[in-house]
């Protein structure tokens, strides 16, 4: 157990190198009062950083936590920023701009989760409270054009909705190889690109349609109703092959049961048989006809889909609402398949 606590400590220290230079971590927990030094050392220990320190609120003063932020320990810095945070004496917003290069790894407190990897500047990014900062919109555009290798520049995509000046770094942050640090492993994290190349397609640029048919292809088991939703918004019949793929490899994987927002990531949803079947059929094209008609042939023959006639009566509802020349024949053929269909 000690080797593990003293591993852990090693591994974060080491990772407090990571920053571009500019900010030195100098401060040791012996250069802190003596009240507190035995308070910090447990913080460094338990090596999480779990929402408000009640040792730092009820102890350390604003000048104590303005030295905390140059600990030589990311998981005290981070906790110093969260208390920071709570408190109406500091510029907040001028916190975030003066760390944002702070890019060490911490553990934070998921809960039932267990705990989740962040660089300390995406923790306090997460921590703020943005609502309250009129100026948010500069900390967004910062991000992407600064920051970018931060999870906050993906998650703050919509605040520069469409702004042409933004399209270059927009593009950059859909192309990239994006690693994360999760555990032990580095994996790419298709939930960000996935933030990006949707902020992509809002440019309507014609050229970049193969780039996002090609993300979401050779990404099909992690897309999320972001993928839907762009589908839907900017129809284009190159994406008739993603959703194809996608009908192969993944429909009758779906959760049985369609339960509102049941949440792939912090993000994104995970995609439903309904999801699915309307962003399908809005297509209005012969490959959106052809599919329901499959649909209707294996969804009863399936284990596990416990809402077999209600998702086929959805189809056809589906086509009715949305008619067009492809769908012509079909709404007279599906109602006689779906009288024959078990409960």
């Amino acid at each position: 157990m000690i080797k593990l606590i003293y591993f852990t400590t090693l591994c974060i220290f080491i990772t407090s190198c990571n920053n571009d230079g500019n900010i030195t971590y100098k401060y040791a927990i012996k250069d802190f009062s003596k009240e507190l030094q035995p308070l910090l050392t447990n913080i460094v220990t338990k090596g999480i950083v779990e929402g408000r320190e009640p040792c730092l609120r009820e102890i350390a003063t604003d000048k104590e936590l303005i030295k905390l932020t140059k600990s030589e320990h990311p998981v005290l810095r981070a906790s110093a920023y969260r208390e920071i945070l709570q408190r109406k004496t500091f510029d907040h917003y001028k916190l975030l701009l003066e760390n944002l290069s702070d890019t060490a790894m911490v553990q934070t407190d998921a809960g039932e989760f267990g705990f989740w990897y962040r660089k300390v500047s995406d923790d306090l990014l997460i921590e703020a409270n943005w609502g309250k900062l009129d100026t948010s919109n500069k900390i967004e555009a910062l991000l992407i054009t600064k920051h970018n290798y931060l999870k906050a520049a993906y998650t703050s995509l919509n605040g520069v909705d469409g702004d042409a000046k933004y399209y270059p770094y927009i593009k950059k942050l859909a192309t990239r190889n994006r690693k994360i640090y999760n555990g032990a492993d580095a994996d790419y994290n298709f939930e960000e690109i996935e933030l990006a190349i949707f902020a992509l397609a809002k440019y309507r640029k014609q050229e970049d349609i193969i780039l996002i048919k090609n993300k979401l292809l050779n990404n099909i088991t992690q897309i999320s109703t972001l993928a839907l939703t762009l589908i839907n918004i900017y129809t284009d019949t190159s994406y008739n092959e993603v959703l194809q793929k996608y009908y192969d490899i993944c429909f009758y994987k779906l959760p049985n049961e369609y339960r509102g927002f049941i949440f792939k990531n912090n993000y994104q949803e995970k995609i439903q048989h309904y999801d699915f079947i309307v962003t399908l059929v809005k297509q209005k094209n012969y490959n959106s006809a052809r599919l329901p008609e499959d649909m209707l042939v294996k969804i009863p023959l399936k284990r596990g889909i416990y809402d077999k006639k209600n998702i086929c009566v959805f189809i056809i509802n589906c086509i009715k609402e949305n008619s067009c020349p492809a769908y012509k024949k079909l709404s007279l053929k599906y109602e006689r398949i779906t009288s024959t269909l078990p409960l």
